[in-house]
């Protein structure tokens, strides 16, 4: 009999924070336990810094900037992890948040479908639509982005649509976001959304230019208030969490700042740079490390204010993600072997380190003492934020409340589970750096990843690798063939060693591979190189943007791009330039499938 197969995705996990690298105990003391079992990867990378970009890659076993990179997220790629498994005979349950755009392709796939928040415009608005704002304001859309926008807008509505459509005919689909539908009048929301898609339909670019040119005045910027946050109960919060607990949150707060204050602290060189470039510049950029610092020796007082304010959290708790999980195993409508996908995000900015949406005070006290007692047997023995470290430690617990439930339903012998991250963060603050996210720093890119199969020998895979990978090792380990469209490769068969890993994505914001840079990067032991490079340039004539050496900065702290010596890394250059000139063949190939409507999006 096939295995069941569950995956469960951490957001915003730096690879040295599972295990006791960078902290004298371990936060991850129960997927540690796991790895006798399993197969795990020491250099694992994401191919960008947020999630976008990286499930790109995770989710379809392909470079991130195949089939116009994230533009679609993976509804425009020939595979996705739900057909795969759909189509050898599992049945497959979501749970995850609609306005992270998955489509008919991905969605038809999916037998059971669990809603983790509401659909939130403003995600849309500026991940996708508002970089051309202004393109459209002043009549300069070029033919392509009228093409990419309205393909882009459609996918939008078929996404949005099917939402309100599941919540009113699929009871279960709604079951996480129930009491934050609130009086909203879904039904009324339906008819205003279809509205706005039969006009979209009847001129698609007229329709394009209004909502462009309308922005966050358009009638769809206001239409959805299923407000994932009504759990959230901030009098609660602050009277029985912060108030009640407040000498276990003040322990913490001492806890994090005796750490890190002086390990922690800026180097005299880097305030030296820092100055340099202020007078070469006029810039303050490289002071950004002072902020960082004090952002770090601050992060618990940061978390307690920043909860008390609206928008704090897109998505419920993992307590309810795995409650849910746990609800979906005990409510299949079939026989088959199942494939559940769960995607959690404490570790994520904004930072949570407990079930904040909660009002259960047995579970609050439980998590309340677990925390209370790690931080004590931590005893200063860790540097980064201490807040980042518990969020990652109450993941860790509850992924061990939900594996414990596997084994009182018989579950666990014959389940295949994948625990990964799709991103790293820059959020950790160690080390101190300048940048937030859109950078190439190693910590945004060095991602942890563990698959534990029931009397699987324990493997430990030290070559570079990335996160293209991980869903071709998975459907391996259990026994499902290799799907013809991936572009990465089994740990486990054969893999083709490099001692190197490439890094790539179209940067920030709106992923439009055709007029955006593209972030490339290339590392290995000695160098991190990097280059922000338009698709019609040619690589030879584009200087890199960055190099680290790491041989004399391990720490990534200095760019030495205009300094170096060129034969120095000429020899990472080559790799790197194939690999793009791989991807501006493939974005015509997918440009020109689009424009003459080859493509089902």
């Amino acid at each position: 009999m096939k295995n069941n197969v569950i995956s469960i995705i951490v957001d915003s996990v730096i690879a040295d924070y599972v295990g006791n690298k960078i902290c004298k105990v371990s936060p991850t003391p129960f997927v540690d336990s796991l790895v006798s079992e399993s197969i795990t990867a020491s250099r694992m990378y994401s191919p960008g810094p947020f999630t976008d970009a990286a499930t790109r890659s995770l989710f379809t076993g392909r470079d991130c900037l195949d089939d116009y990179s994230f533009y679609f997220k993976y509804s425009a790629s020939p595979t996705n992890h739900y057909k795969i498994f759909k189509e050898n005979g599992y049945e497959t349950i979501g749970i995850y948040y609609p306005y992270y755009i998955i489509g008919p392709n991905v969605t038809r796939h999916i037998d059971q479908i669990y809603y983790a928040s509401g659909f939130v415009f403003s995600s849309e608005w500026f991940g996708m639509f508002s970089y051309y704002e202004e393109k459209a304001k002043s009549d300069e859309l070029t033919d392509n982005d009228k093409i990419f926008l309205c393909a882009r807008l459609e996918l939008m509505f078929k996404v949005w649509i099917k939402f309100y459509d599941d919540i009113l005919n699929d009871i279960s689909c709604g079951i996480m976001i129930r009491e934050c539908i609130g009086d909203f009048d879904v039904n009324d929301a339906v008819a205003t959304l279809e509205k706005e898609y039969s006009d979209f339909l009847s001129d698609k670019v007229s329709y394009l230019y209004s909502f462009l040119k309308q922005g966050k005045s358009h009638p769809l910027s206001s239409l959805d208030r299923i407000d994932c946050e009504a759990k959230i109960d901030r009098d609660y919060l602050k009277e029985n969490i912060y108030r009640q607990y407040k000498k276990t949150f003040d322990f913490f707060k001492q806890e994090n700042f005796k750490a890190n204050w002086w390990k922690l602290r800026p180097t005299f060189k880097q305030l030296i740079e820092a100055t340099k470039t202020l007078f070469k510049t006029n810039k303050l950029d490289g002071y950004i490390c002072l902020a960082n610092y004090y952002l770090c020796l601050t992060s618990f007082g940061r978390m307690q204010k920043e909860s008390m304010s609206k928008n704090w959290q897109y998505e419920q708790s993992s307590y309810w993600h795995f409650e849910t999980a746990k609800h979906a195993l005990l409510n299949r409508k079939t026989e088959r072997p199942f494939y559940l996908s769960v995607h959690v995000e404490e570790p994520h900015n904004y930072i949570a380190c407990f079930t904040y949406d909660s009002q259960d005070p047995n579970v609050i006290r439980e998590e309340m003492h677990l925390l209370n007692d790690y931080v004590k047997e931590l005893n200063g023995g860790f540097v980064g934020d201490l807040s980042y470290i518990l969020s990652i430690r109450y993941v860790d617990y509850q992924i061990e409340k939900f594996c414990n439930f596997l084994k009182e339903n018989n579950l666990w012998e014959n389940t295949t589970i994948l625990i990964c991250a799709d991103h790293g963060s820059s959020y950790s603050f160690h080390p101190l750096h300048y940048n937030h996210v859109n950078c190439f720093d190693e910590e945004c890119y060095h991602i942890p990843m563990l698959i534990r199969k029931p009397g699987l020998k324990g493997y430990s895979f030290n070559s570079y690798c990335n996160s293209k990978d991980i869903l071709p090792t998975l459907l391996d380990v259990i026994g499902i063939p290799q799907d013809p469209n991936f572009r990465g490769k089994s740990l486990i068969a054969n893999y083709p060693v490099k001692d190197y890993v490439i890094t790539e994505y179209p940067g920030g914001g709106c992923p439009d591979v055709n007029s955006k840079e593209l972030w490339l990067s290339i590392r290995d032991e000695k160098y991190v190189l990097a280059y922000k490079i338009k698709i019609e340039d040619e690589f030879d004539r584009v200087a890199p943007d960055t190099v680290f050496d790491l041989t004399s900065d391990p720490n990534s702290l200095y760019n030495v791009a205009s300094s170096i010596s060129q034969c120095k890394i000429a020899y990472l250059k080559e790799p790197l330039k194939e690999y793009f000139n791989k991807v501006k063949e493939r974005t015509l190939m997918f440009v020109t499938s689009l424009k003459e409507d080859k493509l089902t999006i």
